[in-house]
Order: structure tokens, then sequence, then C-alpha cells
């Protein structure tokens, strides 16, 4: 009934005023209008509400990611894109230049030890040294000048031959100077005269010995030791150590073994001589085999 009232009064042209006073306050609680619109605005809120909260939801983190390529620039992945364990300090680690690589130990000074350069066993002094001494050499180029010998070799008297010299360049020799034919060139030929050393053993045998094994004279590889005597001066002939051809006088005058030689000159140099040579070796053994105090 009420429905119906409201109807015929909304279509009526007259009495307007009484009405609009009537249904002014449209808002009155138990109203069917205001309940039939707090209905409709109601659901029409909460379905907008579910709708749009819906829409904002987060994605859950099983649910796949956004198809709009949001994704791509999320923190997580371009974190993964530029690592910083592709510069990490163990790439440029000091191990890489330690000192190892140049220690000082590839320069040791070992390297140059002095023991690395000592002399080989083949030229150590020892070795070099000859197996047996020889009568040291008489230095014929000295000035020839007269040298005064001590009292004990002034008293041993030589028989000398002519244009000899006794005691010129050197004292206790005996030398010659001659000329060498074609030539204004002199050469000396010099013996040495003296006392044996006092250490020679007496017997013949144990002297001949003792002048190997010193080098003075011995026999050669291809002839065996001349040994001869003559008179009271016993005479030998054969190499001294280093090979080269001597001959040696010994006379014992008076207690005292005096001996007198030298070497027989037979080289190249004095080979060309010929005869002069010969005869000039001759001459300082007959000079030698006279030997006196």
């Amino acid at each position: 009934m009420l429905c119906v009232c409201a109807l015929g009064c909304d279509e009526g042209g007259d009495g307007g005023g009484a009405f609009e006073s009537s249904t002014t306050p449209s808002t009155k609680k138990g109203g069917f209008s205001a309940d039939l619109a707090k209905e409709g605005s109601g659901s029409n809120t909460v379905a907008t509400n579910d709708k749009a909260g819906s829409d904002s939801k987060d994605p859950k983190p099983g649910d796949p990611k956004p198809a709009d390529g949001s994704g791509d620039a999320k923190p997580a992945d371009s974190g993964s894109d530029t690592k910083p364990a592709d510069t990490k300090p163990t790439d440029t680690k000091p191990a890489d230049t330690k000192p190892a690589d140049t220690k000082p130990a590839d320069t040791k000074p070992t390297d140059t030890k002095p023991a690395d350069t000592k002399p080989p066993a083949d030229t150590k002094p020892a070795d070099a040294k000859p197996a047996v001494k020889g009568p040291p050499p008489i230095d014929t180029d000295k000035p020839r000048v007269y040298v005064k010998p001590p009292a004990d070799l002034a008293a041993i008297k030589l028989a000398l031959l002519p244009n000899w010299d006794r005691d010129y360049g050197e004292a206790g020799t005996i030398s010659l100077v001659v000329k060498v034919p074609g030539t204004d060139k002199t050469q000396v030929f010099a013996f040495r005269y003296g006392y044996e050393d006092p250490k020679a053993p007496a017997d013949r045998e144990a002297y001949k010995k003792w002048l190997a094994d010193t080098g003075l004279l011995k026999a050669s590889a291809d002839k065996p030791l001349v040994d001869r005597q003559r008179g009271s001066t016993w005479y030998l002939e054969g190499v001294d150590g280093s090979g080269s051809p001597t001959f040696r006088n010994v006379v014992v005058f008076g207690g005292k073994r005096l001996i007198c030689g030298g070497s027989l000159y037979r080289d190249a140099i004095h080979n060309t001589l010929g005869d002069i040579r010969d005869k000039t070796v001759l001459q300082a053994k007959e000079i030698c085999a006279d030997l006196g105090l």
C-alpha cells in the first residue's frame, strides 16, 4: 500500500510543497530508499575494493615473473652481471710478483767460488816441477867482464888454454868466445868448475845414482852412461835432467872432490858451428881434467 501511494504522489502535479517536505529527509534510518541505496552503494564499494586489492597485490614468490620485462632490472639480476668477484684482489695478489722470482740465490757467490778457479791438477806448481833437477844454466849474455870469485873458488888451480877466460861474466866459470864463420857475430862457450856437494856419496855407484836422482847427469835413453878413469880424473858423460848432453870431470885432491864440466852444446844452434864447436868442447874437457889446489 505504501508503494502505490508513493508513485501516485510523484506523478501528481499539485501539492508539490507538502510532498516535498515529507520526502526531504531521505536519509532517515529504516527508510526503504535509504536502505536500498545503502545496499547498492555498499555492494559496489566492496566489489571495487576487492578488485583493486587483487590488482595491487604483490606477486607471490612462487608466481612467475611479470612478462613486461620489469624483472630484468631487478637489483639481484644486475648485481649478478657485475659481481665484485670478477675484480677480486686475488687476481692481483702480491704472490704474482713474489721476490722469490728474483731471489739473490740466482746470483749466489758460489758460482764464482775460488774453488772453481783453482789451477787444475795438471798445472799445479808441484806437478809442473821437473821430476829431477838439473844444473843451473850459465847466462852467456852477461857482459864480458871479470867477476871476482870467492876465496875458496879462487884457490882452485886451472891450466887454461889460449884465449880462454876464467870468471868472466860469472864467477866459477871458464869460457871461450869464438867467431861465427861468415858473420860478424860471436858465440860464447862456458863451463862450470868448483867443489862437489858435501852431501854427495863417496861410493862410485851411489854417487852415479845420486847424480841421476838430482838430474845432474845420467845415461841417455839410447846410450849407456860413459864412465871411465883418466889418471886422477874420473870422467862421466850422459845427459842432464832436461835431456841435454853433458859431461863431468871429478878430481879428488887433498881429500876434497873438485868438479868441472858442462854442456856438450849438441843443439840446433851450435851444430851449425861444426868443427869449431867440437874443438871448443874438447879443449874444455882438457882444462877440466887438470884441476888442483
